[in-house]
């Protein structure tokens, strides 16, 4: 249920796509234990996803298919602001 909540209340906000970069903040004002998940697509416009930056520190990712198309995971601490970087 904390899940649901939390993925229900999370917003993406300022996202932008601009020099191959995807830029966007990502907040859920919920707290759990287990964290916030985000997916973004691991290959866009041919380019696959080379580092993603986390506040300003390179973020841990895993790369999984779903559904047939491939996607970067990354978790970060939830109930609070992030701003996120995906370089491409």
């Amino acid at each position: 249920l904390d899940f649901i909540k939390m993925k229900d209340e999370a917003s993406f906000t300022h996202v932008s796509w601009v020099n191959k970069k995807l830029t966007f903040d990502v907040i859920s004002s919920l707290k759990n234990d287990n964290g916030l998940t985000f997916m973004v697509p691991a290959v866009y416009e041919g380019l696959r996803v080379k580092k993603i930056g986390l506040d300003g520190i390179e973020a841990r990712f895993i790369t999984r298919s779903v559904k047939g198309s491939d996607y970067a995971f990354v978790s970060v601490e939830s109930g609070i602001k992030h701003s996120i970087i995906v370089y491409y």
